[in-house]
């Protein structure tokens, strides 16, 4: 979405860590979604990757099981998106579309993270273009809705994964000056009631709307391209894309 302010991309050929680390500090207080393009890291890029990500904040080293789902800190870790033929069961590891959510809607704030960092270390030979969109352009569309609207910015709804509770929160809320958005489809928890089961759904078709308009920013990734972003401030999620074999398509994320 070219001229959006609240997403950046920069050539970063000619930067080193340093300059790098300081251009993300100043980018990331003024924007919502950076994609940095054509670094050159020294040595290991996620170890090299990590380090510029310093410069807003240590990891929460916060992982999921690929299988359970549970929550876990391990100290240093990147959470792999690989592409695996025989997990059709979850997004993180299947081929097809991702809808737009937040990484953190479940996850208790203890964990939550305000800038997440993802690197692409393979892309599929087809699609798989990333999709953002900022709460601002999400509130202004739906304040079109009076309805829709009033529900996103005043019913709490609870999001949960693995069993347990994670985090209550309107789907729009103001903190610090700042728009917020918390949203996953399938984290939210059943027996909410009626009025969290119709926003639920309502939110859904509304956001594929907004996709289909043309609203949301769609972009290919190219290997080795970083994007920061703040979790609580855009939706993401992936269209389709083509592969076969274990790792066709890999992303990591921090």
């Amino acid at each position: 979405m070219a001229g959006a302010s609240w997403l950046k991309v920069v050539d970063a050929a000619a930067l080193g860590s340093p300059a790098l680390q300081a251009l993300v500090r100043a980018e990331m207080a003024e924007t919502c979604v950076l994609r940095i393009c054509k670094a050159r890291p020294a040595g290991d890029p996620l170890a090299f990757w990590r380090g510029v990500g310093e410069a807003v904040g240590p990891a929460s080293d916060a992982v999921e099981d690929s299988v359970t789902g549970q929550l876990k800190i391990v100290p240093g870790a990147w959470m792999d998106v690989r592409f695996e033929p025989d997990r059709a069961d979850t997004y993180r590891h299947h081929k097809v579309g991702q809808p737009l959510h937040s990484d953190g809607a479940y996850i208790p704030r203890d964990y939550a993270q305000e800038v997440a960092l993802f690197y692409l270390e393979r892309q599929a030979r087809s699609g798989g273009e990333s999709l953002f969109v900022d709460a601002a352009t999400v509130a202004e569309h739906a304040s079109a809705e009076p309805r829709l609207y009033e529900a996103l910015t005043t019913l709490p709804v609870h999001f949960g994964k693995a069993g347990a509770p994670g985090r209550t929160a309107t789907i729009l809320s103001r903190r610090d000056g700042r728009l917020k958005i918390n949203w996953n489809y399938f984290r939210v928890l059943p027996g909410q009631g009626e009025a969290v089961d119709r926003l639920r759904e309502d939110f859904r078709r509304f956001l594929e709307q907004l996709v289909v308009d043309g609203a949301v920013a769609s972009f290919r990734l190219d290997e080795g391209d970083a994007v920061f972003f703040r979790d609580e401030e855009v939706l993401h999620g992936r269209r389709d894309f083509a592969a076969e074999q274990s790792g066709d398509r890999l992303l990591w994320k921090t």
